[in-house]
């Protein structure tokens, strides 16, 4: 006898299955994984996955595919810890290539180890975005995928804040600081389901304002931005993540186990 791993999850895509050829491009692409019977541990079988294909119109108005394909997936098998690192990148070197695709999710069931974690799931979660010049890149948010860090309990501290991490905050705080007499647009948003900033989930506040003033208080290490009648602060040592690309600017936040906080930051010149 051994534990029960289960992985579940979703890959959505914004090809539109109007027609057969649409809906074979993407299976096609599930149908490159093998059979389970020829595949090999951590499995990721074509049998796992099923395409959720729109009905006519005839049979049922409704379409299950309003403005996504969605590509769902499940499977109970024993003990992925070990490997669970190696399945994560078997699974994600397989959805970058279904057509059109723009996020996938899992989540997986790995008791006794996931105890403490929401649900008692690991979750990891790709989204893609596209610069200002077209490019697709990808943001990843996830728990561990080590048995050693899943176990680990300062995943959940502020001694997550390495030293690459405390460098890069170094350095855009100080090119925020470079940004005062712009324009700032703010857009936050809060979850209690800790990386999942779906709409329905999600407490959103936008700003836009004159960006007057910015500085760090060292008591407490919050940062402070100041506009016109408004101050706006967050905490820097709850960082976990902060990426810049050209004028815009996305801190994530861990307020707690379940929550976190999404900060993005656009600056403009004044016109």
């Amino acid at each position: 006898m051994g534990f029960e791993s289960k992985i579940s999850g979703y890959i959505a895509s914004h090809k539109m299955l109007w027609d057969e050829e649409a809906i074979h491009q993407i299976e096609s692409v599930i149908d490159t994984l093998p059979n389970l019977e020829n595949d090999h541990w951590p499995f990721l079988p074509k049998d796992i996955f099923a395409l959720s294909k729109p009905i006519s119109k005839d049979a049922n108005p409704v379409q299950i595919s309003y403005s996504s394909a969605m590509i769902h997936f499940s499977m109970s098998v024993k003990q992925i810890e070990e490997d669970l690192q190696e399945w994560i990148q078997k699974f994600e070197n397989f959805f970058k290539r279904i057509p059109e695709v723009y996020e996938a999710n899992v989540d997986i069931h790995l008791p006794p180890y996931t105890g403490n974690y929401k649900n008692e799931n690991l979750n990891y979660h790709w989204k893609a975005k596209r610069d200002s010049n077209g490019k697709v890149y990808w943001i990843y948010k996830g728990d561990p995928t080590t048995l050693e860090d899943i176990c680990n309990p300062i995943h959940f501290t502020h001694s997550y804040f390495t030293e690459k991490l405390k460098n890069d905050v170094i350095q855009n705080m100080q090119w925020l600081s470079s940004k005062v007499g712009e324009v700032i647009t703010i857009t936050d948003r809060i979850t209690t389901l800790k990386g999942n900033y779906d709409r329905h989930f999600t407490r959103t506040n936008r700003i836009e304002t004159t960006f007057n003033n910015f500085g760090i208080r060292t008591s407490g290490a919050i940062a402070s931005i100041e506009g016109d009648h408004i101050e706006f602060e967050f905490k820097t040592d709850s960082i976990r993540r902060i990426e810049r690309r050209e004028n815009k600017l996305e801190i994530e936040l861990g307020l707690d186990v379940n929550t976190s906080r999404l900060i993005h930051l656009e600056i403009r010149k004044v016109v």
